[in-house]
């Protein structure tokens, strides 16, 4: 009996800490999108749908959308490209779809330039996706973690190896990813 009460306990449990996040509703670009909906397959498709087109990737810490810096901003500006937003609001649908517990705006520079100058425009830049996503999206504020990390992350080299400029590593550098955090 002891153990029966104990199994029933942590199904519960676990009931209770896994309750929404299988459930989604249909994005419709509000902030009721945010709230608890019902599953179903078009539902799931959509997300499926999203990911792709925003070439998300699945990592340990959740759902990985790396946005190009060229194509959210200008060079050496921290202001949301007019022709951006639509990537922009399809991240906004997936985070309402998806429904993660978090989402981790993270903003990346190459390394060329005086790092406390990157390590702003990084931070300037992740603020200006958070903004632009609780502002024109209404995704909840408290959802949402902007922060920069400056040059300290490549995903390429800066430069080639005869030490030279590398324009194409550079380039790679200078993004935004999110994150948007796995259930626990």
């Amino acid at each position: 009996m002891l153990v029966r009460r104990r199994l029933k306990k942590k199904v519960s449990s676990l009931t209770a800490r896994t309750a929404g996040y299988s459930r989604f509703e249909p994005v419709r670009g509000t902030a009721s999108s945010f709230g608890a909906g019902t599953a179903s397959e078009s539902s799931l498709s959509e997300v499926q749908t999203l990911q792709s087109e925003l070439g998300a990737t699945q990592t340990d810490r959740g759902t990985l959308v790396s946005l190009p810096g060229d194509v959210l901003f200008d060079f050496d500006k921290a202001t949301i490209r007019p022709d951006a937003r639509a990537t922009l609001d399809k991240l906004a649908a997936l985070i309402a779809a998806q429904k993660p517990p978090s989402v981790s705006i993270e903003g990346h520079t190459d390394a060329k330039g005086d790092d406390a100058y990157n390590q702003r425009l990084s931070e300037a830049r992740a603020h200006a996706v958070r903004d632009y996503l609780v502002d024109q999206r209404q995704v909840p504020a408290a959802l949402l973690k902007a922060i920069g990390l400056g040059e300290l992350r490549p995903v390429a080299p800066n430069a080639n190896a005869t030490g030279g400029d590398d324009p194409e590593g550079r380039q790679r550098n200078r993004r935004v990813e999110v994150v948007l955090a796995a259930p626990s």
